[in-house]
């Protein structure tokens, strides 16, 4: 009879080859040393020696923001603000760009990192520093006069959520490209804004290096596979309109479709694409359709039980992440489309949840196929929606990176 896990005193550790050795790669940017905003890329080339231990991997970088009269907020961290899209590219082929991707980080962030867990990280990520938990949303720059930032975060994406350490040196040339966004929609009121400028940008991972006896013998499996996740983020326009049933269409393709956020985020007023709110106005529900199902089976209500969204928010961020942490108060939760008020340091964070992936008989993790299938968002109101929205449709989605060890290709598998 095979001992519990908890009870087998014959488990050793593993370890590593006396040669073994870890230390601390920092990239410096190929394209420069000083950046502004508007569409500048900033790009890194991974060696291609060791092996980089993926959760490691994390972004530093001076923002100077130069304010010419009174005060303005930003919208979100100093950190992920201002960027409005992260590519991955290997062999110079792009496995992964997540389009909008301070608004992907803005939700992540706020899925992944309680109240306390955000303020503990104010400084690194850039948030308005003082006592009150309202500065966790937003950073104040000061009036007439040059704000620096020295800020610091993970990066969430394919490489980083890697399960495995990923061999360097058995893969092509990998290159990262962080692409600036717009001042308009990185500030609150940016008007008074005339001019940011990201400085000394470095991109760091711990690597491991194992000894060439060790890398023989990785060598020798031929190909591997490491799983991961990723995020794709798509948008619509989406008009003010009375009341009745809505769908919303898109199209994506993937095969393991973890779960999915739906956001609607203003065009033009304080928080824009970093603020979610309910279109419903607490009067309808929400569902998603695939194929011929429906997801959930029964719409998510507004109007018969609001706290069901937060429940299912948290399964969502269990799926992503392995924890229910949640920084959503009550207040930015009830953001509704014409009936609330909000300000950089309380944004709307009404995101909508569909989760997908679920543990089969086998006790394998299945997520949901949207090849080849439209993706509708149905809305179902009572009241009608005041303002033009954009519909951002959030995936979370599973993807495998294939490694032909002993001719150095690789490709992503989603």
């Amino acid at each position: 009879m095979p001992l519990p896990s908890s009870l087998d005193y014959r488990e050793r550790y593993e370890s590593l080859p006396k040669e073994a050795s870890k230390h601390t790669v920092s990239l410096s940017a190929r394209n420069g040393n000083s950046f502004i905003d508007g569409g500048e890329e900033i790009i890194f080339d991974f060696h291609q020696t060791g092996y980089l231990v993926p959760d490691s991997l994390y972004f530093r970088f001076q923002i100077d923001v130069v304010n010419g009269a009174t005060a303005t907020s930003g919208l979100g961290s100093a950190f992920y603000g201002p960027f409005v899209k992260l590519e991955t590219i290997i062999d110079d082929n792009t496995v992964d760009s997540i389009n909008n991707y301070n608004q992907v980080q803005t939700v992540l962030l706020n899925l992944n990192m309680n109240v306390a867990q955000k303020y503990g990280n104010l400084f690194n990520l850039g948030f308005s520093t003082g006592t009150s938990i309202e500065n966790v949303d937003q950073y104040a720059t000061s009036q007439n006069t040059t704000s620096t930032y020295n800020v610091a975060g993970p990066i969430q994406c394919l490489l980083s959520n890697c399960d495995k350490l990923i061999p360097l040196w058995a893969m092509p040339k990998i290159r990262m490209i962080f692409t600036t966004d717009n001042i308009i929609n990185i500030f609150a009121s940016s008007a008074t804004i005339s001019g940011i400028t990201i400085s000394n940008p470095e991109l760091c991972y711990d690597c491991i290096q194992l000894g060439e006896e060790y890398d023989k013998k990785i060598k020798s499996l031929g190909k591997v596979f490491i799983e991961s996740q990723s995020f794709s983020n798509k948008s619509t326009f989406l008009r003010s309109a009375g009341n009745g049933y809505r769908n919303i269409v898109f199209n994506e393709s993937l095969s393991h479709v973890k779960c999915a956020f739906v956001l609607f985020s203003p065009i033009s007023t304080v928080n824009r694409k970093f603020e979610a709110v309910d279109i419903t106005n607490n009067s309808g529900g929400y569902s998603m359709t695939i194929g011929q199902y429906q997801y959930p089976q029964v719409e998510l209500s507004t109007n018969n039980n609001k706290g069901g969204f937060l429940m299912e928010i948290q399964k969502c961020a269990n799926v992503v992440f392995g924890n229910k942490n949640l920084s959503i108060n009550s207040l930015e939760f009830n953001i509704t489309d014409n009936g609330s008020s909000t300000s950089a340091a309380v944004p709307g964070k009404f995101y909508i949840p569909f989760l997908f992936e679920y543990v089969n008989m086998k006790g394998q993790r299945v997520g949901l196929s949207v090849k080849n299938e439209n993706i509708v968002v149905n809305v179902n109101q009572s009241i009608a929606q005041s303002a033009n929205r954009i519909c951002y449709l959030i995936s979370v989605y599973k993807a495998t990176l294939e490694i032909d060890l002993k001719n150095r290709l690789a490709k992503v598998l989603n």
